[in-house]
């Protein structure tokens, strides 16, 4: 079973959000970072469309368990929560905000291994 270390979000935006949107969302891993609460591994941002409606999936890792209850407390972070969570909507009976624990699979990885040492 792959290790669940990383978190997934699907932001639900709110139509006419998306620009607002997608500003707190690009500060929103680098705050994270310069209060060490996750790895020094980027988050990967996707967006895509559903419905006619724009929505936005965002993969990153904790540092830890204690770092997610932590960020809760911060003003630096809710500056940015608070204002992503008026921009999201429930579409579909599914929260504007989904969060799931998530894990690689390398199911692909000794390929992409013998890929990198031909190069």
């Amino acid at each position: 079973m792959a290790k669940l270390d990383k978190t997934m979000v699907i932001y639900r935006v709110k139509r006419g959000a998306e620009k607002k949107f997608e500003q707190l969302l690009k500060i929103h891993w680098p705050t994270l970072n310069k209060l060490k609460l996750v790895s020094g591994e980027p988050s990967l941002l996707f967006r895509g469309e559903r419905y006619k409606r724009t929505f936005y999936v965002e993969i990153f890792s904790w540092k830890s368990v204690e770092a997610v209850s932590h960020a809760h407390h911060l003003p630096e972070v809710m500056k940015i929560w608070e204002p992503m969570s008026a921009l999201v909507e429930e579409w579909h009976g599914r929260s504007g905000m989904e969060f799931a624990n998530v894990g690689a699979l390398n199911f692909h990885q000794k390929g992409r291994q013998a890929r990198a040492a031909r190069k």
